[in-house]
């Protein structure tokens, strides 16, 4: 089954509003001149308040909340986020038909997790101990527990999270009495929810709902209500954009032709944890068929009447880029080519004339690199951080890093001014192991992980 568990993320809900509320109670610029200003932090568009209930959702429990199904998945608040003594303090909140809890020390896809109400329902009932269904097409049966996983339940549990979610399946599928209205439904307990069958409701988004587990438990913690409210837990990135620059594009390839593949994979693979942290995080490109310099607003305004080098204006597009979605801190992804080094290595490049915060967010990055890729199995030639201006190139590391340059290639200054950016050369394309390595995705995901940590730890010193 460890294949079905892994095939847990799928679209949230998506449902009108007023037929939730009643299932649930019975929202190019000139930029040669520019110069970075950070982006202001805002509250999370998720964060929302019920009058219902008179509570809200909030920091990361809004997001889990959110991104996981909302109002259909878990239904309004009943209670502010608390610190719960009987859960060792942790800020925890109820809703409907769950309770969340932030685990401060978790990674960060899990520091929102939901209450194990399942478990706690389900008690010592012996269908807990029940032999499982003979399982065959469409089912999965989870050894851990001795139970299955079938149909549209099984459908409903990928779809909205999986594992990580609900937990295990605690019975096989089982009828019981609804206590909320009297009626027998289909249902199957997890460590984390109750799974309900309304075929009143079959083929619509409200064909399984999970029991309303967080509203039985607040019932029987009457305590809950005289805690005080403290603030909703937030993730280090809340209120932070990122940008990731995947290097290069179809038009010039980058290194052996296929770089501009590589650096995309790379972008595509740490987006997700860094939404996970809570960061707003946008690519300057998003798929092998854009092309930065087709837009005339991403050029330098005398472009078309300069002989600017090739390499100049295509980095010029990508800081242009860069700019105009305002992020808080931005990484180019680039991979390297011979004959930059003889047989492979690894470099985080950074520009003094953006400002000192470049060398320590460079510091931090390679030093991580080096880190994923050591868990790897892997330790290159070199591993080293350099100032942009190192590397010899007249018109700068492809002037991502936000130099402007006159065509001769003089410096003139620097688009990016306290904008924390860097360039990493993780792995040589055209070194046959590092090439290898690339071409990896379990490489690129540990690099992905790498880059999670550096920029949680540059921010971290600030």
């Amino acid at each position: 089954m460890g294949g079905g568990a892994r095939r847990t993320r799928g679209p949230g809900f998506r449902l009108a509003l007023l037929l939730l509320c009643a299932l649930l109670l019975a929202g190019g610029p000139d930029l040669a001149g520019a110069e970075f200003v950070p982006s202001p932090p805002s509250a999370a568009p998720e964060e929302r308040f019920f009058p219902e209930t008179g509570f809200g959702t909030a920091g990361a429990f809004a997001r889990f909340w959110a991104r996981n199904g909302g109002l259909p998945r878990f239904g309004l608040p009943l209670s502010p986020p608390v610190a719960d003594p009987a859960g060792g303090g942790l800020t925890t909140q109820y809703f409907e038909r769950a309770r969340f809890e932030f685990h401060p020390d978790y990674p960060p896809q899990y520091r929102v997790s939901l209450a194990l109400l399942g478990l706690a329902a389900l008690g010592d009932r012996p269908e807990r101990a029940a032999p499982a269904a003979p399982c065959a097409d469409d089912c999965a049966l989870f050894a851990e527990t001795g139970h299955t996983l079938r149909d549209t339940f099984q459908r409903f549990w990928i779809a909205g999270g999986g594992l990580p979610v609900f937990g295990y399946p605690l019975t096989e599928e089982l009828r019981e009495v609804n206590a909320a209205d009297g009626r027998e439904y289909a249902v199957q307990y997890f460590e984390r929810a109750r799974f309900e069958h309304h075929p009143e409701h079959a083929g619509t988004d409200h064909e399984v709902l999970l029991g309303l587990l967080g509203r039985e438990a607040l019932a029987a913690r009457p305590d809950i209500a005289g805690l005080p409210a403290v603030a909703a837990p937030d993730d280090p990135g809340a209120g932070r954009t990122i940008v990731l620059d995947a290097g290069h594009d179809r038009s010039t390839g980058g290194a052996g032709g296929v770089e501009y593949r590589d650096t995309l994979r790379t972008a595509l693979a740490l987006r997700p944890l860094l939404e996970a942290r809570g960061y707003t995080v946008h690519l300057t490109r998003a798929d092998d068929d854009t092309v930065l310099l087709d837009d005339p607003s991403l050029r330098p305004p005398d472009a078309a009447t300069t002989p600017y080098d090739a390499g100049y204006l295509e980095g010029y597009a990508h800081a242009s880029k860069i700019l105009a979605l305002a992020p808080d801190l931005a990484i180019s992804i680039h991979y390297n080519a011979a004959p930059s080094g003889p047989g492979g290595g690894s470099t985080t490049y950074y520009c003094d004339l953006g400002g000192p915060q470049n060398r320590l967010l460079a510091e931090l990055v390679q030093r991580e690199i080096a880190l994923a890729l050591r868990d790897r199995g892997y330790t290159p030639p070199y591993s080293r951080v350099e100032e942009d201006a190192a590397i010899g190139k007249a018109y700068g590391h492809l002037a991502t890093l936000g130099n402007v340059n006159e065509p001769a290639g003089r410096t003139l200054g620097n688009r990016m001014a306290s904008l924390p950016i860097v360039l990493t050369e993780a792995l040589f394309e055209t070194d046959p192991l590092e090439r290898a390595l690339i071409a990896d995705d379990a490489t690129l995901a540990r690099l992905a992980e790498g880059y999670a940590r550096a920029i949680d730890a540059y921010f971290a010193r600030q």
